[in-house]
């Protein structure tokens, strides 16, 4: 037990790295019951109510906004293109879709 223990922090990193595209990711920790009491709002502020130009500026303007990943349906793209997608699809663009395996 004290091993793994003493490990903790290599596993930590190690498996919260898979859930970052770049490296301006954090690291998650646990809070205190007092922070809880807080809300989340005492940490990371409230929430913009501007919901849908977040989400656009999540997807088009990050860094990793023309990163590729390939998805469980197999279908490689990236945050940029996935926007255009559902919002402003456009026409001309040739979309990937699914292959019959999924």
């Amino acid at each position: 037990m004290q091993k793994i223990w003493n490990d903790s922090a290599k596993v930590e990193v190690h498996v919260n790295s898979k859930f970052s595209m770049d490296g301006d990711s954090f690291l998650g920790r646990f809070a205190s019951l007092d922070d809880f009491y807080k809300g989340p709002e005492a940490l990371i502020g409230v929430p913009n109510p501007k919901v849908k130009e977040g989400a656009e500026r999540e997807h088009t303007t990050r860094g990793n906004a023309e990163t590729e990943f390939t998805t469980s349906y197999n279908v490689t793209t990236t945050p940029k293109l996935e926007w255009e997608f559902v919002n402003e699809p456009k026409g001309t663009h040739s979309y990937q879709r699914p292959s019959a395996e999924c």
